[in-house]
C-alpha cells in the first residue's frame, strides 16, 4: 500500500510538471521572481569570471552584442523537481531522503548556473554554437547530471542502512560464463 502511495505521489508530481510546461508562457509572479534571482546570480558569476554582462530584469546581455532571456525553463526548477520526485518516490528512510534533497538540490541548481554562465560565454564568443549547446548539449548534460545525483543518492542510501535504495540489476546466472 505504501509503495502504491509513493508511486501515486510521484505520478501526481509528474502531472504537475507536465501541466506547468504546458502553461509555461503564462506569467506567474513568483516564477518571474525566481527567474530574476537566477539572472542576478548568473550575472554575479559572469562578473566574477571577468565578463561584463549587463542585466535588465531577466535579460542578460553585452551592450551592442549577445543577449539571452532567462525564462522559468532556464532556472533549474524542473530538474530540481524531477530530482525531488525521484528521491521521494524511491525506497529509503525519511532521514536519507532529507539528506539526499539537502545535497542533491543545491548540486542540480549549481550545475544549472554553470550551464547559464557557459551558454553566455558561448553566445559571446561562438554565437553559431549557441543553439546546439543550449538545445542539445546542456539539456542532455543537465538530465544526465540529475540522474547521476539520484543514482548516487540511491546507492548511498542502500549502503548506509538508511533505506533499500536502487540497485542496478546483475545479469542472470545463465548469461554469465563459468
Amino acid at each position: 500500500m505504501r509503495s502504491a502511495l509513493r508511486l501515486g505521489a510521484g505520478l501526481a508530481w509528474l502531472g504537475v510538471i507536465v501541466l506547468a510546461q504546458a502553461f509555461r508562457d503564462r506569467p506567474v509572479r513568483l516564477l518571474d521572481t525566481v527567474a530574476g534571482l537566477v539572472a542576478s546570480l548568473t550575472q554575479g558569476l559572469l562578473h566574477g569570471a571577468g565578463v561584463a554582462a549587463e542585466r535588465a530584469g531577466t535579460v542578460l546581455y553585452v551592450p551592442g552584442g549577445f543577449r539571452y532571456d532567462i525564462t522559468i525553463g532556464c532556472t533549474g526548477l524542473l530538474p530540481a523537481v524531477v530530482l525531488t520526485v525521484a528521491i521521494l518516490a524511491s525506497p529509503g528512510s525519511t532521514a536519507a531522503k532529507r539528506r539526499g534533497l539537502a545535497v542533491g538540490l543545491p548540486l542540480v541548481l549549481a550545475v544549472n548556473l554553470l550551464r547559464l554562465v557557459h551558454l553566455f560565454w558561448i553566445g559571446t564568443h561562438t554565437p553559431r554554437s549557441f543553439d546546439l549547446a543550449h538545445t542539445y548539449l546542456w539539456e542532455a548534460a543537465l538530465v544526465s547530471c540529475t540522474f547521476v545525483i539520484w543514482l548516487a543518492w540511491s546507492r548511498w542510501a542502500a549502503g548506509s542502512g538508511q533505506g533499500v535504495g536502487v540497485r542496478l540489476a546483475s545479469p542472470p546466472r545463465s548469461c554469465t560464463s563459468g
